[in-house]
């Protein structure tokens, strides 16, 4: 794997023929039986890797089988390529019943050419579309399967040369790029289709005209922002990542979903996820104590490499919170008085007149929250008397007039 100097992620998937298993998997990769998939990441750098494995065949297996692979890029899908087939056993005595398969696109539609080795005795075509998408116009006596979401041609008990082929039908709205997939199995040995591996459906670019699949939302409470993101990727997609930009000097917590801070980019990653689950990703700022003024926010999520800005709350406006840095009208507004619990005080200060004041208080020196006590009073020409009560269950607190 050789990823591009701006690549921030990425993770590789092999998928292995029916029935083999591996060993010896190198690069800290992992095998799925349940998908007989190996898949090796998320490698949360651009480090070129060398990843290897060694396929086992069934006992007694015979010819060519396909092998297939995807990475992932920053949740932008790259098919691998390379040597697409293995030779399982000598050629001789099963490799010489095979054929070609070749896949041409042109717009929406979709030719298969399917030759034969003259030696063939049966084969059949297989085509498998993305989640969501149908297919109509299918020629060559073909038939789609939409539990399994494949289109199936033959078995034909020859070796004719025959093309065939489908028009792709997309989900309401999809506009984007989309991998295709596909097999021939002359005599039983599978031989993956070669040429297009991928179609355009629509205008290159955003997947998702009518709506972002990724959308905001910012609650504010004092200097500690919370903010939620909404992820609901179409049914077609593969992979998906997203990303958000953290403010200077601000502190992140409360990551989940597997979401990682980099301290270095100052954003937020998720991912890369290789499904189409919707997923509620939170995380939390605390701005600095002396911050006032906007928060801008500015996200984006990667579907398929297709980058998507984040939509919704873009951006609210954070004041100083008064209760953790009182405001002192004068010397007499700042005192620490010890009384009984429930007992009423009345606290004189010098207000500007046509101001409004309000008394607070806090059980200790040491507590980070005040609390308002008694009602707002607007100051006149002369000194303003505040009237709060003492709480019941202290005897030590602040009292302190506050603009409110």
């Amino acid at each position: 794997m050789l990823p591009k100097p701006d690549v921030a992620a990425y993770a590789v998937e092999e998928s292995i023929p029916a029935g083999f298993s591996v060993d010896s998997i190198g690069g800290s990769g992992d095998f799925d039986a349940n998908s007989s998939k190996i898949k090796w990441g998320p490698f949360f750098d651009n480090q070129p890797r060398t990843l290897t494995y060694e396929l086992v065949a069934p006992g007694g297996s015979n010819g060519k089988f396909s092998l297939a692979g995807l990475a992932s890029f920053d949740g932008l899908d790259v098919v691998v390529t390379g040597d697409l087939e293995i030779q399982i056993g000598s050629p001789a005595s099963g490799g010489n019943k095979s054929g070609t398969a070749v896949r041409t696109v042109s717009g929406l539609k979709v030719t298969l050419e399917i030759q034969p080795a003259a030696s063939t005795g049966v084969y059949a075509i297989e085509e498998s579309l993305p989640d969501g998408f149908t297919a109509n116009a299918i020629s060559g006596n073909g038939a789609f399967d939409a539990n399994s979401s494949k289109i199936k041609w033959g078995p034909f008990f020859d070796n004719q040369l025959r093309l065939v082929g489908y028009a792709l039908v997309s989900p309401s709205g999809f506009n984007g790029l989309v991998a295709l997939e596909g097999i021939a199995s002359f005599d039983g040995q599978d031989v993956a289709l070669k040429g297009d591996l991928q179609i355009q459906v629509g205008e290159p670019g955003n997947g998702f005209p009518d709506r972002s699949p990724v959308r905001r939302q910012v609650v504010a409470n004092g200097n500690i922002v919370t903010v939620k993101l909404d992820v609901n990727p179409v049914a077609s997609t593969f992979a998906q990542a997203i990303q958000e930009s953290v403010p200077a000097g601000f502190t992140v917590s409360g990551l989940n979903e597997g979401g990682v801070f980099d301290t270095n980019s100052s954003k937020i990653k998720w991912g890369p996820y290789f499904d189409n689950s919707a997923r509620k990703l939170d995380y939390v700022l605390t701005a600095p104590s002396d911050f006032t003024g906007v928060v801008s926010f500015s996200g984006v999520g990667s579907f398929d490499g297709v980058d998507i800005p984040v939509t919704g709350v873009g951006s609210i406006e954070l004041e100083a919170d008064s209760t953790d840095a009182p405001f002192s009208i004068d010397s007499s507004a700042f005192e620490v008085v010890t009384v009984g619990g429930g007992q009423f005080l009345a606290l004189t200060v010098n207000g500007t007149p046509g101001r409004t004041y309000q008394a607070y208080v806090k059980n200790s020196l040491s507590a980070s929250e005040w609390t308002k006590s008694g009602s707002p009073q607007v100051a006149g020409s002369g000194p303003l008397t505040l009237f709060v009560t003492a709480p019941a269950t202290t005897s030590v607190f602040l009292i302190v007039a506050e603009i409110p």
